[in-house]
């Protein structure tokens, strides 16, 4: 499992299910990782960081760390992935989703939803789902 800490020492962490073999990712430049989403085929982890205003990237073993966008007056919040796209919420703008390219983090669209200040994203994805019967 992996999840964000906005504490007083913000991180990216991962264990196992048990909580065993519990590891910080991330312990550098972040402020407030609020939003956290995997792409599990990739073995990368993406959050965004709303006290920097940023979209990123690194993989599972916390090595290869990218920034994939960041831009004033934009307030990332919320991120998901459905592949090859990440979307996330963004509280400054009348733009609230934005949908990035995953790997290069070019914008490609963004959305606006009638106001406010989303904070998580869902994606449903068919794909995703378990089969009926």
């Amino acid at each position: 499992m992996f999840w964000s800490d906005e504490g007083a020492h913000p991180k990216i962490e991962k264990a196992s299910l048990r909580g065993n073999q519990r590891v910080a990712i991330v312990t550098t430049y972040l402020f407030y990782p609020n939003g956290i989403d995997l792409d599990r085929g990739n073995k990368r982890i993406f959050w965004v960081d709303a006290g920097y205003d940023r979209v990123e990237s690194i993989n599972y073993n916390g090595n290869n760390r990218k920034i994939l966008f960041q831009l004033h007056g934009i307030h990332p919040y919320g991120v998901v992935l459905v592949a090859p796209f990440l979307f996330f919420t963004d509280w400054n703008t009348n733009q609230e989703v934005h949908k990035l390219e995953a790997n290069t983090g070019k914008v490609l669209r963004s959305y606006s939803i009638d106001g406010g200040k989303p904070m998580s994203i869902v994606a449903y994805d068919s794909t995703r789902q378990p089969q009926g019967k």
